[in-house]
C-alpha cells in the first residue's frame, strides 16, 4: 500500500517542479540615458521594437548626447542586453515608457506604454526609450507588449 504512493508522489513532484520553472520572474530594468538614434536607423510607421545584444550593434544604432553635466554609461554586453522602443519622427510629443519585464521559461515579456500628446510641436522629433535587462542563458524570445497587445516578437540568435 505504501509503495503505491511513491510513483504518484514522484509524478506530482516532477509536475510541480516543471510548473515552478515556467512561473514569471520579474527582471530588473535599467534605463540607458542620453542617447539619440543615428541617422542610418530607419523607423517604420508605428511602434518600433529592437533588441541589441552586441556593443558593435549598439554603436551603429545610437550616439551619445554628451553635455558638460551628464554622465555616459555604456551597457556591459557581457551581462545585459539593450531594448529599445521608438516612434518615427513627427511633430507631436510622445512619452515612451518601459513598465516591466518578466521571464517565463525561454521567453521574456516586456511591457511598455506609449502616451501620445495632442498638441503640436514646432519641430519634428523621434521618440525613443532605451533600457537594459539582464542577459539570461536559455532565453530565446523577447515579446514586446503595449498594454496587453503584443506588438512584436524578437527571436534571439
Amino acid at each position: 500500500m505504501l509503495s503505491a504512493k511513491y510513483p504518484v508522489l514522484l509524478i506530482l513532484s516532477i509536475f510541480i517542479s516543471c510548473f515552478a520553472i515556467a512561473q514569471p520572474q520579474p527582471l530588473k530594468i535599467e534605463s540607458v540615458d542620453n542617447l539619440f538614434l543615428n541617422n542610418n536607423v530607419h523607423l517604420e510607421r508605428g511602434l518600433n521594437c529592437m533588441v541589441i545584444t552586441k556593443k558593435i550593434d549598439f554603436d551603429k544604432t545610437f550616439g551619445f548626447a554628451k553635455t558638460e553635466t551628464n554622465t555616459i554609461k555604456v551597457p556591459n554586453f557581457d551581462s545585459v542586453q539593450v531594448l529599445m522602443i521608438a516612434l518615427p519622427a513627427d511633430n507631436h510629443d510622445a512619452v515612451l515608457t518601459f513598465i516591466s519585464a518578466t521571464r517565463a521559461g525561454e521567453v521574456v515579456e516586456v511591457y511598455c506604454k506609449v502616451q501620445k500628446k495632442n498638441y503640436p510641436l514646432t519641430y519634428t522629433a523621434e521618440h525613443i526609450a532605451v533600457v537594459s535587462i539582464p542577459r539570461i542563458k536559455g532565453v530565446n524570445t523577447i515579446n514586446f507588449y503595449e498594454g496587453h497587445r503584443k506588438v512584436r516578437s524578437v527571436k534571439l540568435k
